[in-house]
């Protein structure tokens, strides 16, 4: 047990996330891509799985960015109740719900786990207890149906939404540029 209540990832949570993240690199290598497509960037189908904090999130995303479903269950009363997270409540309600909202993000998008590609999880950075709701959930997923598990750093996931929008009109961001300097 860490400071403040929090658990380190045991060692056979490490190297199967480790062994999921080295299986994920051959999506896109494989000379036999999924669901019979002959190209294989243009049908990959990951559920992406979010439990680094307060809220438990699921989607499903395609590779060409198309967005099939997004389910978010908010911890919004557990903020109001505690004044913040409370790590050990925070566990609490995503082991409550992320079974429904992982089902419901399948379901928006007319899918079942057969059809994924791949399974995404958030591992980090975040609350330990929390990080590990959503790791065992893609771990069960991704072992039941044979599916490579990719771990994704948080803050890098939100860096990198930026490159999700090709059509962004970069002509306005020098207007910021200049109103934060001065």
């Amino acid at each position: 047990e860490l400071k403040g209540g929090a658990v380190q990832a045991d060692a056979s949570d490490k190297k199967a996330l480790r062994q999921g993240i080295l299986c994920s690199y051959t999506i896109l290598d494989s000379s036999k891509p999924p669901h019979g497509n002959t190209n294989i960037r243009d049908n990959i189908i990951v559920l992406g799985i979010e439990a680094s904090c307060g809220d438990t999130a699921a989607a499903v995303v395609r590779s060409n960015g198309e967005i099939l479903s997004q389910v978010v269950s908010s911890q919004a009363d557990l903020l109001e109740k505690y004044g913040g997270v409370a790590p050990k409540m925070a566990e609490e309600a995503h082991s409550q719900v992320i079974d429904k909202v992982v089902q419901q993000a399948l379901d928006k998008a007319d899918l079942t786990v057969k059809d994924l590609t791949a399974v995404v999880v958030t591992i980090g950075p975040g609350l330990s207890l929390c990080l590990r709701v959503g790791v065992r959930k893609a771990r069960k997923l991704a072992g039941s149906f044979s599916l490579p598990i990719v771990g994704i750093h948080h803050m890098e996931a939100h860096a990198l939404a930026a490159r999700l929008v090709s059509q962004l009109p970069m002509m306005g961001s020098m207007k910021c540029v200049k109103c934060i300097k001065g």
